[in-house]
């Protein structure tokens, strides 16, 4: 096995992504716990769930609190193949695709409310077909919905296991968070449920960054074994 292939993963992404998603702790800690703590003001009470216009906006606030705080957690993901991950390190893989990355964040936000008119099985199924785009993103990638295709093809089969085990832990998320808002109602459930989604949101964000990682040509190490600095 190649020595770049050592900096992603040798069996399991997944279980590899469990390891070194901890590099970044110093980000995706407060980011987690920011927006956990900011999704639990935004939940509403039962009572004022007819209020059809204050929810759709208290949704959509929702979302982009998430996609914001998804750019730290996506850059730390993308690092920490490298070895500990801080704030100055973060703002240096973020500088310059900000932009990009909020214009393919809000076009997946559209897509993924369209999907979820039709169903909820078509929402994660968009998502396992457009994991990458938002990691392209980040990465600076030109066209992150080729790069997406591309890793995709190239890591077949490894995407298909990993997309149907994250999918399924997902879905059992979504239903154990249902349970957890029942017994504890906002906006403690909101905040126990936040917290939980966000650790495991940069955990299968690690492991996707492993994937698209390790079919990048820009990560061979040189002759002395260095990892390359991306631009």
């Amino acid at each position: 096995m190649c020595s770049s292939d050592l900096m992603t993963y040798r069996i399991s992404a997944l279980g590899r992504a469990a390891l070194i998603m901890w590099r970044g702790w110093r980000v995706v800690l407060p980011v987690v716990v920011a927006n956990a703590l900011l999704q639990s003001l935004l939940a509403m009470p039962d009572g004022s769930l007819e209020q059809g216009a204050l929810l759709m906006l208290l949704a959509v606030l929702s979302a982009v609190a998430f996609l914001f705080g998804y750019a730290f957690i996506g850059a730390s993901a993308l690092l920490s193949p490298r070895g500990p991950v801080r704030w100055t390190d973060v703002r240096r893989q973020l500088a310059g695709t900000l932009a990009p990355y909020a214009l393919w964040a809000l076009i997946l936000l559209l897509a993924t409310g369209a999907a979820m008119v039709l169903h909820r099985g078509a929402a994660l199924l968009l998502h396992s077909v457009t994991v990458f785009v938002l990691i392209a993103a980040l990465d600076g990638k030109r066209n992150p919905l080729a790069a997406n295709v591309r890793t995709i093809g190239r890591r077949f089969w490894r995407w298909l296991v990993t997309a149907a085990i994250t999918t399924a832990v997902i879905a059992v998320g979504i239903g154990l968070a249902g349970v957890t808002m029942f017994f504890l109602r906002a906006p403690l459930g909101a905040l126990v449920v936040w917290l939980v989604a966000g650790l495991l949101v940069s955990w299968m964000t690690t492991a996707w960054a492993l994937i698209y990682l390790k079919r990048d040509p820009d990560l061979a190490p040189d002759a002395a074994g260095t990892y390359p600095e991306r631009a």
